[in-house]
């Protein structure tokens, strides 16, 4: 007979996301350049099944795009609420820290600034894949190490009417869990 305790935790986390690839309603292909974010996200977290965790959580994402055909900088923040599931393969480690695979979803708002113009909308994650690997300091806090890739499906109005782009980002991520 194995003995479970359901356990929850808290995780503050920091990723660094690069666009893969992207596409923008009017805007050329050959203008568009990389965008790089910075990610900041809180998750609640529990597992009450073994191996089987479940987060609830809020994240802001801060991203720049540079335009090539000059030095505009697009500047949008981004809101989610957030929620993923994720396998811990815990049975898979002699030791203490142990890999993870995840999923995630997330909705929110969407707010862009060019030139002293600024447009709202909504933006979706769906879905965000995940590896990671957790590291215990104490038995109630670790590290988390993340790589992951993630669709962002953002809608905007803007003066033209309705904008929406598509981002593909890989990210890396770093964690504290307690």
């Amino acid at each position: 007979f194995i003995y479970f305790t359901p356990t929850t935790s808290l995780k503050a986390q920091y990723g660094f996301a690069k666009s893969f690839t992207q596409t923008t309603s009017e805007v050329a292909s050959d203008s568009a350049s990389a965008r790089n974010s910075s990610q900041f996200s809180l998750l609640y977290s529990w597992e009450n099944i073994p191996n089987i965790e479940y987060s609830l959580g809020l994240r802001y994402d801060l991203e720049v795009y540079r335009i090539n055909t000059g030095t505009v900088d697009v500047d949008t923040q981004r809101i989610f609420g957030t929620a993923s599931f994720t396998y811990l393969l815990k049975d898979l480690s002699k030791h203490a820290a142990y890999w993870y695979l995840g999923i995630l979803a997330g909705y929110g708002t969407s707010s862009t600034e060019i030139n002293d113009a600024r447009s709202t909308g909504t933006s979706f994650i769906l879905p965000e894949l995940k590896i990671g690997y957790y590291i215990p300091l104490t038995k109630s806090k670790g590290i988390t190490l993340e790589g992951s890739l993630e669709n962002i499906s953002i809608s905007e109005e803007v003066s033209t009417g309705t904008q929406t782009s598509s981002v593909l980002n890989t990210k890396f991520s770093v964690g504290l869990r307690f």
